[in-house]
């Protein structure tokens, strides 16, 4: 398996430890020119060849076992990407037991289906890239999460500061427009309303500022 991590301002070694004999450690290091998490990823994955990739943050502790039940999964060949158990950061699960999204903190997938997706969209500086490379793998075939693989994760300080909650914001929007038929801004912006009435100034905020971006910029994305 190609273990593909990103860095910026940090080490692998958290990753590096649970990487198995025959697996691959592809490292991107974004400090000196930081172009976005999903143009490291690409970078990253472009290094290598092996049918599988794993894209794992550097701020969680990866284990031999947890590559082990995510190789495990792809024995299905209707299986195109999974999440291992990620703990209060799980995506949730639909009706039919498959999660409609990845979290990219630990995504597995296929190299032909991540190749034939185009990758991450390097549009997305950060936030919300994995959950539109999940919509576009869902007409390859099925996400699922493997519930035998554990990557305890939790929310990172960075994701509440405001510039990180804009781009969220913006990206949702998105992502909705892309792939739900609608951006909802207007529920963008009634829940921005509700937010500043319960003293969530930058929530609040940042709802507006993503949703003018949007409207400004990023509508044109395709």
């Amino acid at each position: 398996m190609d273990v593909c991590v990103v860095l910026y301002r940090c080490d692998a070694s958290r990753v590096e430890r649970g990487v198995r004999p025959g697996d691959r450690l592809l490292v991107v290091d974004n400090t000196d020119d930081n172009r976005g998490f999903a143009v490291g990823c690409n970078r990253a994955a472009a290094r290598g060849t092996d049918p599988l990739l794993c894209f794992v943050n550097p701020d969680g502790d990866l284990t031999a076992a947890c590559l082990d039940g995510l190789e495990a999964v792809f024995e299905d060949p209707s299986v195109v990407a999974a999440n291992p158990d990620l703990g209060e950061v799980n995506p949730p699960l639909g009706e039919d037991g498959s999660p409609p999204f990845l979290s990219g903190c630990c995504l597995a997938v296929r190299r032909s289906a991540f190749e034939r997706v185009g990758g991450f969209d390097e549009r997305f500086f950060m936030y919300g890239e994995d959950v539109d490379l999940s919509w576009k793998l869902r007409d390859l075939g099925r996400l699922v999460r493997a519930d035998a693989a554990h990557f305890p994760h939790g929310r990172s300080a960075g994701s509440r500061r405001f510039l990180a909650l804009h781009r969220n914001f913006r990206h949702h929007l998105v992502v909705m427009r892309r792939h739900r038929g609608g951006a909802g801004t207007g529920r963008m912006v009634r829940d921005a309303v509700f937010s500043l009435r319960r003293g969530r100034w930058r929530h609040g905020v940042a709802r507006l500022t993503g949703t003018a971006d949007y409207l400004v910029r990023a509508r044109w994305w395709v």
